[in-house]
């Protein structure tokens, strides 16, 4: 994700953890990023060390940030102000044709 965004001219700042991070390492760093003005969006890339438990550290992340839409919460929040969901009849609109996008 990080390369592809990179070509498109996004700005990314890696967080890289250590293999031995510990939940409460990793949950600062997000609340760091989550206060962060700079940052406009969090993505949490897998695998996480062993141990780190993905969907817990997601919900870390605020709604406005969660580029991934990691909580029921982030996605309730796509509706912009005319109360269509960024993710309305994606499926419909997206047809398989084995396409890398």
């Amino acid at each position: 994700k990080v390369e592809v965004l990179r070509r498109c001219g996004i700005t990314v700042r890696e967080v890289v953890v250590e293999p031995t991070a510990e939940y409460g390492q990793v949950h600062k760093e997000i609340a760091m990023l989550n206060a962060d003005d700079s940052v406009d969006g969090i993505i949490i890339e897998r695998p996480l060390p062993f141990g780190l438990n993905c969907d817990a550290l997601g919900l870390c992340i605020i709604p406005s940030k969660d580029v991934d839409g990691e909580s029921a919460e982030s996605l309730s929040g796509s509706r912009g102000s005319s109360g269509i969901s960024l993710f309305d009849n994606i499926w419909n609109t997206a047809p398989a044709t084995g396409t890398k996008l």
